[in-house]
């Protein structure tokens, strides 16, 4: 059976869909990409592969386009559409949208592997978890399966898979993810909604081995070269033990820099000195909100002002680039309170 993820391309590597191939093709079976920005031809593309499922990882921003391609491809091929990523996750009704014949709700490696089974072997697919289905109009709603315990056991994702085209394959850049889940409860954030819906479904916040990670590091240096490396995960300093270890390892075996997204109230100066010596070259982090309020009690961050400017104090200190976010036209939030966000910002974090 033919498996083909169809994107288009927004200057980053897909994670989420070479994660499916590379698990996908564990099991032995065939996938392939289309970017479609990048293709000359990809109908004729498609034609060529003519694949039995056709897969998108969608975001709500890109949703309603995705859907629309999904159309059109419909009238010009024959094919089991299957939709999954953030949007799907959070708005599974999404499957009441013409051509849409399945949409998954949070991971997908095992729910898209019994999917494409059940598939080939003319089996029900009715009752799959994760999944919502759509059979002659009728919808199948199932609830979510437990979450992956040992990230370990999956493979790296699969970067060939989107090497096809040089302009992932050129990227000088590449991108990782260490680990899983993230226990906070900020309002703006994904994480809250996705830790009630796997609620008692497992750990929520997992890590994979120093040694995976490192070995996927050492497999990405030797063969696509890159100048550095991005880490994306949620909290990448949840676990203060493994951040410092990690560090330690990446110092003596890599030697190549990077950037990740540290959480300032989890900072101190042994994390930040750790990250400078490993390598780390830029953060990316938020405080979303100059003002208390706003920050702690509408956006319910739990983080004070003092832990933010301590920690970027110490960032500068160890002379590592800050990259900050911030929001403005937030619930309640006045004209003087974004000039608050900005002078947080620039005059007392000296970024």
């Amino acid at each position: 059976m033919k498996i083909l993820f169809v994107s288009k391309y927004e200057f980053y590597e897909p994670l989420g869909i070479m994660s499916l191939s590379s698990f996908l093709k564990k099991h032995r079976l065939d996938c392939y990409f289309i970017d479609i920005k990048l293709e000359k031809n990809f109908t004729e593309e498609i034609q060529k592969i003519s694949p039995d499922i056709i897969a998108y990882s969608i975001t709500t921003g890109n949703a309603k386009f995705y859907q629309k391609l999904n159309q059109e491809l419909k009238k010009k091929f024959d094919f089991f559409s299957f939709f999954g990523g953030p949007h799907c996750t959070f708005f599974p009704e999404f499957i009441y949208e013409e051509g849409v014949d399945a949409i998954c709700r949070g991971e997908g490696e095992y729910p898209f592997l019994e999917l494409v089974d059940s598939l080939e072997k003319e089996k029900g697919i009715t009752k799959i978890k994760n999944l919502w289905v759509k059979i002659n109009g009728e919808i199948y709603k199932n609830e979510v399966g437990n979450l992956i315990e040992d990230l370990d056991t999956l493979p790296f994702p699969d970067r060939d898979l989107v090497n096809k085209y040089k302009q992932y394959k050129k990227m000088h850049k590449r991108t990782l993810i260490t680990g899983r889940g993230c226990p906070y409860k900020c309002t703006y954030c994904f994480n809250h909604s996705y830790n009630k819906l796997y609620q008692k479904k497992g750990k929520i916040v997992r890590k994979r081995s120093i040694e995976n990670v490192i070995k996927e590091l050492k497999f990405i240096q030797k063969t696509y070269h890159p100048r550095k490396f991005q880490f994306w995960d949620d909290t990448f300093n949840i676990d203060y033990k493994w951040t410092l270890d990690f560090c330690d390892a990446y110092r003596k075996e890599i030697h190549i820099p990077f950037s990740v997204t540290p959480r300032v109230n989890l900072v101190n100066e042994e994390i930040v000195k750790a990250l400078k010596n490993a390598g780390c070259i830029t953060i990316g982090t938020s405080i979303e909100s100059g003002n208390d309020y706003l920050r702690n009690k509408i956006l319910k961050r739990g983080i004070s002002e003092k832990q933010t400017i301590d920690a970027c104090n110490l960032f500068n200190k160890y002379g590592i680039k800050i990259l900050m976010g911030n929001m403005v036209g937030l619930p309640d939030e006045t004209l003087d309170m974004a000039f608050e966000t900005m002078a947080f910002k620039i005059g007392r974090a000296h970024v």
